[in-house]
């Protein structure tokens, strides 16, 4: 079993209703920004994690799938709709490891480009 796993997360859609365009915006912001960061993190043992909830347009799953595919980072999109439902299904996803490392980022900031490597050096 592996020690642990470390998941970065995002949860794109947190019950926020507005209208197509806005969410074609996010998205833009995600893939030319967010990803890249993520991209150029000198540790790249981790797995990117999209938390979306019903309120994310399906017309849109697809585009956000591309994004995620094309970045190269090992990624997964988790739907949810209750937080116990997320916990249970992160649990289920990444049962493989005695431990698992959160780190929340929101989808429109950066990290600095040794993140990670600076998490995983800390002993927990």
């Amino acid at each position: 079993m592996k020690k642990f796993i470390h998941i970065i997360h995002s949860d794109f859609s947190r019950n926020v209703n507005k209208n197509f365009d806005w969410w074609v915006y996010r998205l833009k912001i995600l893939e030319n920004f967010t990803i890249q960061s993520l991209k150029n993190q000198t540790n790249k043992d981790f797995y990117y994690v999209m938390y979306l909830r019903k309120c994310f347009p399906k017309k849109l799953v697809p585009e956000l799938q591309r994004i995620l595919d094309v970045s190269g980072l090992q990624n997964s999109i988790i739907y949810y709709d209750k937080e116990d439902e997320l916990r249970n299904k992160i649990l289920t996803c990444f049962s493989k490891a005695e431990y698992i490392y959160a780190t929340r980022i929101d989808s429109d900031d950066l990290f600095h480009k040794d993140v990670v490597e600076e998490i995983h050096s800390y002993e927990f």
